[in-house]
């Protein structure tokens, strides 16, 4: 008898557009730990000007992008908006990075001073700028147990009035302070930029284990382990020492 697998269905949104700082990273990491871990994984890509079915995929993700292709794929997300809503409702989770997290809002503004209605998933606004802000980060992540490494490069700032998806713990440069991201059910948003997912195994793999239901490998495939090791770095990087953080 053929053994029954999990399948995690999962829609990647303008990856040919929204791919600023490596984006792709996101997808391509995770689709290998799901495999490595049993799962049939079914991936659909979609485009400006493509079709197809969504609504039932188990995982939606969107990268960062300039503001003018987040806007052009703005305009074209928005006959989409029921099935992005009935994905939600039916349990699906989708993230949202750099960018790409400013079109689930209600509003943006971009440079040339237009307002444009947003698809309103959650309530916040983003409004550009010519003045771009740089910060690197480590911030607490409840869902993965372990802070959550990463940078915010950008010319946009983001008001988000839901629940934040993280809390900053540290931070270099002059990026965003304070809460960040929003998180409202399956949806998750966030500034940060970049493999996210990849930067931060214990995030992958806690999106993992919830996408499939399935426990991770015994034995962390190599790149898995290098990404850790990586992730450990940056994370020690990042930290300042104890009597640093203290007196800052």
């Amino acid at each position: 008898m053929a053994e029954n697998k999990t399948t995690v269905r999962i829609t990647w949104l303008y990856g040919d557009l929204m791919n600023l700082y490596g984006s792709a990273g996101n997808m391509s990491s995770l689709m290998r730990l799901l495999e490595a871990m049993g799962a049939v994984v079914e991936l659909q890509e979609l485009s400006v000007g493509g079709y197809s079915d969504f609504s039932g995929s188990d995982f939606i993700f969107l990268g960062s992008g300039t503001e003018r292709r987040a806007l052009m794929a703005l305009e074209d997300i928005r006959r989409f908006k029921d099935q992005i809503a009935r994905c939600l409702e039916a349990g699906g989770t989708l993230l949202a990075t750099g960018t790409g997290s400013a079109l689930f809002g209600r509003s943006i503004k971009g440079l040339d001073g237009g307002l444009r209605e947003g698809l309103g998933f959650a309530a916040g606004s983003t409004e550009f700028y010519e003045k771009r802000r740089y910060g690197e980060y480590v911030m607490s992540c409840p869902l993965a147990g372990e802070p959550v490494v990463g940078c915010i490069n950008t010319s946009s700032s983001v008001r988000w009035e839901e629940q934040p998806l993280f809390e900053v713990l540290h931070r270099t440069g002059d990026g965003p302070e304070g809460p960040e991201g929003a998180l409202k059910g399956g949806l998750m948003l966030t500034q940060l930029q970049g493999p996210l997912l990849w930067r931060n195994p214990p995030l992958l793999e806690a999106l993992a284990r919830k996408l499939s239901g399935l426990p991770l490998p015994e034995c962390r495939p190599l790149w898995l382990k290098e990404a850790c090791s990586g992730y450990q770095r940056l994370l020690r990087q990042l930290t300042p020492p104890p009597e640093k953080a203290k007196n800052a």
